[in-house]
């Protein structure tokens, strides 16, 4: 076999079998990580906008809303993590000042067919 020949069959061989597989090991989306723990240290009136990125990073969704109309919107930024439970959502609400007013874990589905929940993870008033 020429060395022109060798060369080829190791393409093709290449071609075939290894690099299918190495697709197949990276295709996919990445695990979500579990960020309860990193929002629970988010403390409602005192954490800031700066503070909860430096945390978390960006976030995944952020919305601007205010209620009632004529008052000055709230930011909300929204994270995505997974647990044992399956995939959810951490919303973290900011007021006008960039201080944070609430923080909730909102799960994407019901394991029991039940309506979904949301569990306040941390709130300014006492229990």
């Amino acid at each position: 076999m020429t060395a022109r020949g060798l060369l080829l069959t190791i393409g093709l061989v290449w071609c075939w079998v290894v690099a299918p597989n190495a697709y197949a090991q990276t295709s996919g989306p990445a695990p979500l990580p579990d960020i309860t723990a990193l929002a629970l240290k988010v403390i409602p009136g005192k954490t800031t906008e700066a503070e909860v990125e430096a945390l978390l990073g960006q976030p995944w969704r952020t919305i601007n809303y205010n209620e009632p109309p004529d008052e000055p919107a709230n930011l909300t930024w929204e994270y995505r993590g997974q647990d044992g439970n399956g995939t959810y959502r951490v919303h973290i609400e900011f007021d006008t000042r960039g201080l944070t007013i609430l923080v909730f874990q909102i799960p994407d589905h019901s394991r029991d067919g039940k309506p979904v929940r949301e569990r306040t993870l941390r709130h300014p008033y006492p229990d």
